[in-house]
């Protein structure tokens, strides 16, 4: 199974260094998984970096981007990515603290450990019986009995034209704890 991958890079003012940014992410990317993307969020940027972004999406199908109109922060950028990410597993590209190529793996490697592991779980979860043990048929003569006891109070409480007063109603609590004692 082939886990896709997104790469949110929110970036604002970042013209001089995002190509070499861009281009060793894909190459690192393309070592994890065949199917991945890279979503650029440009926060408002005022120098070429809307220039840039534009012909990296035309050099690379995995790049898509956003763009900004004014700043609004990095959380704001990293909320637009979070919601344009298409991949299983999204990670966050900082440009002011980037993760480098060991972190990446590092987490790769992690989420594929889970996914064996959850693999795993749903074998073992497999192997239970489908069909469930058979009840107990006191306890089903029980049960019957309890909920005929249940009909006949609601039919005798119909019955009746004028109506009860509280302490005269059935009692639901002491119907259930009659049934939970076995009386």
């Amino acid at each position: 199974m082939n886990t896709s991958l997104s790469i949110i890079l929110p970036v604002h003012n970042a013209a001089q260094i995002i190509s070499p940014q861009v281009n060793w992410l894909l190459e690192q990317a393309a070592e994890l998984t065949s199917q991945f993307e890279i979503v650029i969020v440009d926060d408002g940027s005022t120098d070429q970096t809307e220039e840039v972004v534009c012909d990296l999406i035309a050099r690379y199908p995995q790049v898509r981007a956003r763009r900004q109109g004014i700043q609004h922060g990095t959380a704001a950028a990293i909320s637009i990515g979070m919601s344009d990410a298409k991949g299983e597993i999204v990670i966050l590209q900082d440009l002011s603290n980037p993760l480098n190529s060991n972190d990446l793996r590092s987490l790769w490697a992690m989420h594929q450990e889970r996914l064996t592991k959850s693999k795993q779980e749903v074998a073992v979860d497999l192997t239970f019986p489908v069909m469930p043990e058979p009840l107990d048929p006191a306890l089903i003569e029980r049960l019957t009995q309890w909920g005929a006891g249940l009909q006949q109070g609601k039919e005798s409480s119909e019955k009746k034209s004028a109506p009860q007063s509280p302490a005269k109603r059935p009692n639901f609590l002491s119907n259930l704890t009659n049934f939970a004692l076995g009386e």
